[in-house]
């Protein structure tokens, strides 16, 4: 029985490259500006065309 958000995540995903401040949870805003900050332009569209 899900009461609680965190019942839903059963293997949390690891984020420390992105060097983000530990807490329970992010903004999709902080975790795409962390994103586009730390990895290449060249890598990020590389990686769009493969959708």
């Amino acid at each position: 029985m899900v009461e609680k958000a965190s019942d839903l995540i059963k293997d949390p995903v690891v984020l420390e490259f992105l060097g983000l401040e530990e807490k329970l949870s992010h903004s999709e805003n902080d975790l795409e500006t962390a994103i586009i900050d730390r990895f290449p332009t060249g890598t990020i569209r590389t990686t769009a065309a493969f959708r």
